[in-house]
């Protein structure tokens, strides 16, 4: 059986199931559970001879070819066509491969615009974040202007808020990851189950997460360095006064 029907009726290899004939009920145990996204409420497969003489059915429109070692695919094509004929037109010769290029191709047709969508998220969320750290060394400049008077150099104070800074963006960073991570796996394991059938495996593009942390944490200092630099022009007495 798929693996969706495992999850949604709760059956596990061993266990029996009662399928629905045109010659009575059939009882048979599930011998493994599989990935298989033929049908969105689960498919079982059966031996063709157990399905003809059960479902009175003999005829198909998907079959599966395991080839012998030293025989390559062109050469079934080319046997293919020239015993079907005129009738191999209608017929599709694919390998796994190609099979599984062809439905990522229409994923990813289908999902064209996803990557403009990623790349608004990240701007919006790079605008927050210096936003939220321009906030933060304005409202330190109390500090910035007590350490300066005491005799801590311009460079001293700018790094110390530049690291500020950037535990900021690391911590927005991964907090996201960690959010972004949840989600996803809510999605994948209970919301797409339940709306939509399938059972999706869960894989995590970390090089990606990773990037943006980078990102965050960069973009956090660099703004940092910036709103340090222009807020340690004032005096030191005027940056006081100020608050």
């Amino acid at each position: 059986v798929s693996g969706n029907i495992g999850v949604h009726d709760g059956l596990d290899i061993g266990d029996a199931i009662e399928l629905v004939s045109p010659t009575g009920p059939l009882e048979a145990r599930i011998a493994a559970v599989i990935p298989d996204f033929v049908s969105d409420r689960g498919s079982v497969i059966l031996g063709r001879r157990l399905f003809e003489r059960r479902w009175r059915d003999h005829l198909a429109n998907y079959i599966a070819l395991f080839l012998k070692p030293g025989v390559s695919l062109r050469q079934v094509r080319r046997q293919f066509r020239l015993r079907a004929g005129a009738d191999a037109e209608s017929v599709s010769v694919l390998s796994i491969g190609e099979l599984v290029a062809r439905i990522d191709d229409a994923i990813a047709l289908a999902f064209a615009d996803l990557d403009a969508l990623q790349l608004l998220v990240i701007l919006i969320t790079l605008a927050g974040i210096i936003d939220l750290v321009v906030s933060n060394v304005f409202d330190s400049r109390n500090i910035q202007a007590t350490l300066r008077t005491v005799g801590m150099t311009d460079r001293g104070i700018v790094r110390v808020v530049v690291y500020q800074c950037g535990v900021i963006g690391l911590t927005a960073g991964v907090a996201g990851v960690m959010l972004g991570f949840v989600a996803s796996w809510l999605w994948v394991h209970v919301a797409y189950p339940s709306l939509v059938g399938y059972v999706l495996r869960l894989n995590m593009a970390w090089e990606s997460a990773l990037v943006c942390v980078v990102l965050s944490t960069l973009t956090a200092m660099f703004a940092g360095a910036v709103a340090g630099v222009s807020e340690l022009r004032a005096f030191p007495t005027q940056a006081v006064q100020v608050e």
